[in-house]
């Protein structure tokens, strides 16, 4: 939760740091410019683990994060504080990517999907949980102080990832250059291609309809904190669910998942309309539930159809097409502003719809295949 965190502290900080610097509000800058860096540079440490082992760079990337992090919060000015945080979007995307990849090969098959639904119930929490904890120590002591508190969270991190995290299985001896290579190979594997695009609906929709959500009760600042209080309630049950249904087929679980997260979108679109509150933050409860489950189930019929060789790279591209989403949901929902939230999630859940599809299509094609 805390690496993926640093995508979203500076959307409360923004107002805070223009005021000391008395420039304009600079979130493009020190935001959503990290933010792409973060996301591109998935692709380059996916497929580097497979080479230099990924214990060692999860170690090394978060160490590097924990220092660089105290160093943001420095900065006397916006130039240099733009350099640091794009130093720190890169030594944050180490983790993401590798995380996956490193769970699949020290965790027993029955334990995985409950592994990898922890780490993407972070994931989606971090948009939440980034968001408070950014706001409420920029207010209380400084936007500066976000940057030094994380910085001891991450060297805190790091100190347990080097002493508790197991030693993964001897790296591939092939040359580094071979998995880049292998990467557009990847993305012409039906079974793959399917994963990938159902994978980039996930954070796509979640942002579309929390940013639809902000601006339709625009008047109603708590009653949009207390929706997402309760999207955070269903994120945090999805390590359960992947438990409870851990001996189901992982393409039935993928696509029932993102089917009901579609009928909770289309819910709370129509309660929407009607202006009902609970309603809204009922279907928001079951969409939450729903998307935060879709992920684990995803990410294992991606590494079951990787070779181990690859499986940083093709954990890469996933969490590349994870993260594409979240920069695409804003301009989905300034898109349909106009029509408002209630299109806004009629789109969403079709695209989730597509994803539940493509998933479950691609498992029909597979049984009927030779061999």
């Amino acid at each position: 939760m805390t690496v993926p965190s640093l995508v979203y502290i500076t959307i409360p900080i923004a107002p805070l740091v223009a005021r000391d610097y008395s420039i304009a509000p600079p979130q493009a800058w020190i935001g959503s410019l990290p933010s792409l860096v973060y996301a591109a540079f998935f692709l380059l440490f996916g497929p580097l683990s497979d080479r230099i082992g990924r214990r060692q760079l999860l170690v090394t990337g978060v160490a590097a994060l924990a220092v660089i992090t105290a160093l943001t919060g420095l900065a006397n000015s916006l130039v240099p504080l733009v350099i640091f945080r794009v130093l720190q979007a890169i030594a944050g995307a180490t983790y993401p990517p590798v995380a996956w990849a490193f769970l699949a090969l020290v965790l027993p098959p029955g334990f995985r999907n409950t592994g990898f639904a922890i780490v993407i119930t972070g994931y989606f929490s971090a948009g939440i949980a980034g968001q408070i904890f950014g706001g409420a120590v920029g207010q209380a002591a400084g936007w500066r102080w976000v940057f030094w508190s994380l910085a001891v969270v991450y060297g805190l991190i790091a100190l347990m990832l080097g002493r508790w995290l197991p030693v993964d299985p001897p790296p591939s001896g092939q040359p580094l250059t071979s998995a880049y290579r292998r990467m557009p190979g990847l993305l012409r594997r039906p079974e793959l291609l399917a994963i990938y695009g159902a994978g980039l609906t996930l954070l796509l929709s979640f942002v579309a309809m929390y940013s639809a959500l902000t601006d339709d009760m625009a008047g109603r600042p708590r009653a949009v904190l207390d929706v997402r209080l309760v999207g955070l309630v269903g994120i945090l049950l999805a390590p359960l669910l992947s438990r409870l249904t851990r001996r189901l087929p992982l393409h039935a679980v993928a696509a029932g998942a993102l089917t009901v997260a579609a009928a909770g979108l289309a819910l709370e679109g129509g309660a929407a309309s009607t202006g009902s509150l609970p309603a809204i933050a009922v279907a928001a409860l079951l969409y939450a539930i729903a998307i935060a489950s879709a992920a684990p189930p995803l990410i294992s019929l991606l590494l079951q159809q990787a070779e181990v060789a690859i499986r940083g790279a093709a954990s890469a591209i996933f969490t590349f097409c994870l993260f594409a989403g979240a920069g695409l949901g804003p301009l989905l929902a300034l898109g349909l502003q106009r029509p408002g939230m209630e299109a806004i999630c009629l789109v969403s859940a079709l695209l989730l719809l597509g994803g539940a599809g493509a998933v479950s299509i691609t498992r029909a094609n597979q049984r009927t295949s030779p061999g």
